[in-house]
């Protein structure tokens, strides 16, 4: 299906341009997408190298509320109290 364009020559030309070069990405895609090893009803293999967890833990950044307390009653700021002692 041919896209309709812009009747500025200029402004047709860009986006023709963008189109095609979208095309290509998908047409590319899609080639590596056929090529990944597939098992016998057609879905995709996982490997162990595409799997990838991820656990959430405490930030390392964490700010004590005693650390807090102390910069709000001395005005001064959360880190520099933390570093401070």
């Amino acid at each position: 299906m041919k896209k309709q364009f812009p009747s500025c020559p200029v402004c047709g030309r860009m986006l023709a341009e963008k189109q095609a070069i979208q095309d290509e990405a998908n047409r590319k895609r899609s080639e590596a997408a056929k090529e990944q090893p597939r098992t016998e009803d057609g879905t995709r293999l996982a490997e162990k190298d595409q799997v990838v967890r991820q656990s959430v833990g405490s930030p390392d950044n964490h700010t004590p509320p005693a650390t807090k307390a102390k910069a709000k009653a001395s005005k001064t700021n959360a880190g520099a109290v933390a570093r401070a002692g």
